[in-house]
């Protein structure tokens, strides 16, 4: 059985390309896209990277399409990328479901990294439970308290007395 490290990731391409090329086709699907997603829930780097630039040029009020999006790549294989991606497009009704199905591999991902964390704090240190579950999961605290709606406090019965969150990074 491979290690936790050896698994591929859940991630699933196929939403991920119909976002970005509805998004690229759809003021509708740059609404519900944004609505859900942040970059970093996307697998691929070169998709954080369109996602991004997609929100970038909405958020400043300019026009989202393949030529505007397509000029903020100069990779001539990124540009041809970008035109599968529209031309793959066979409806943008779904980017809601997509987004959704997107935002929970993320979450399952941001989680595998914390148990990942945990398995290395608990077999490399001598330390108590709490501390080793306290140091896995802190860079993880925002991923699964914030993105499933709860208090970080109300998810446990008694808070640690040091605890404390890291502030969100945005790239």
């Amino acid at each position: 059985m491979p290690s936790l490290a050896e698994r591929i990731p859940p991630h699933s391409v196929d939403a991920e390309r119909s976002i970005l090329g509805s998004m690229m086709m759809s003021e509708d699907a740059i609404n519900d896209a944004l609505g859900v997603l942040v970059p970093e829930d996307f697998y691929r780097p070169l998709h954080q990277r369109i996602f991004f630039e997609i929100q970038d040029l909405y958020l400043h009020g300019q026009t989202v399409d393949l030529v505007t999006v397509k000029d903020r790549f100069t990779e001539h294989s990124e540009q041809i990328y970008l035109v599968d991606l529209c031309n793959s497009v066979v409806s943008s009704h779904h980017v809601v479901q997509h987004a959704q199905q997107v935002k929970r591999d993320a979450r399952l991902r941001r989680l595998i990294v914390i148990a990942s964390g945990l398995a290395r704090a608990s077999s490399q240190s001598p330390s108590t439970p709490f501390n080793a579950a306290s140091t896995a999961s802190r860079p993880g605290v925002d991923c699964c308290c914030a993105s499933s709606g709860t208090s970080c406090a109300s998810s446990r019965s008694t808070p640690p007395p040091t605890a404390r969150v890291a502030p969100r990074t945005v790239p």
